[in-house]
């Protein structure tokens, strides 16, 4: 029962999708999903089976702790379905306030230095008090972490890093949690 404790978690459709729990009870791995149960019997330590369609299997992954990070559900359709560990807390930043006067020192058109895939220029803009991204994909709202790091408010990994002069005016930014095309990209103040 304590080795089936590794199995133990909170899973979702990889990409999203609803979730279901694989709880240990009475010495034996059940799966809930909504108001059904169902009993999963060990063929392996990687291997489980559904007690009541035993075409359905479950094939786990581990990490170097034995931990299940995922599983794959076979006999279920035609195609094998991936289920990963959901991240038990999702930690979301801290965010500082920083004087609107502050703020306003970042607002600009930023282009981009380099070329490749993505954006060519970005806006940054103050409304209600917060600074706002405009990019080919719409707006983005982001908090500040410090006077030169700020967050994404719907997606937390995201983050704008500012460069600034003496007088505490951006003159460039980059951006990280984008993918490789752009992070580590950095956008200059158009003079």
């Amino acid at each position: 029962s304590a080795k089936l404790a590794n199995y133990a978690n909170t899973y979702a459709v990889q990409g999203g999708g609803p979730g279901l729990e694989i709880l240990v009870d009475r010495g034996r791995l059940w799966l809930i999903m909504g108001p059904a149960r169902y009993k999963l019997l060990p063929l392996s330590e990687a291997e489980f089976f559904d007690a009541d369609f035993e075409d359905i299997r479950f094939h786990f992954q581990f990490d170097k702790q034995g931990k299940a990070t995922a599983f794959t559900i076979t006999g279920t359709g035609p195609q094998p379905e991936k289920f990963v560990v959901v991240p038990r807390e999702v930690v979301y930043p801290k965010a500082i306030t920083l004087p609107v006067s502050q703020l306003a020192n970042y607002v600009n058109t930023y282009k981009r230095k380099g070329s490749g895939v993505g954006f060519e220029s970005v806006e940054i803009v103050l409304e209600q008090n917060a600074l706002w991204l405009l990019d080919d994909n719409g707006r983005h709202k982001f908090q500040p972490l410090s006077a030169t790091e700020f967050f994404d408010e719907f997606s937390t990994g995201v983050h704008l890093h500012f460069q600034l002069n003496e007088e505490g005016q951006a003159t460039a930014l980059s951006i990280k949690g984008l993918g490789p095309e752009l992070d580590n990209e950095i956008f200059v103040v158009e003079n």
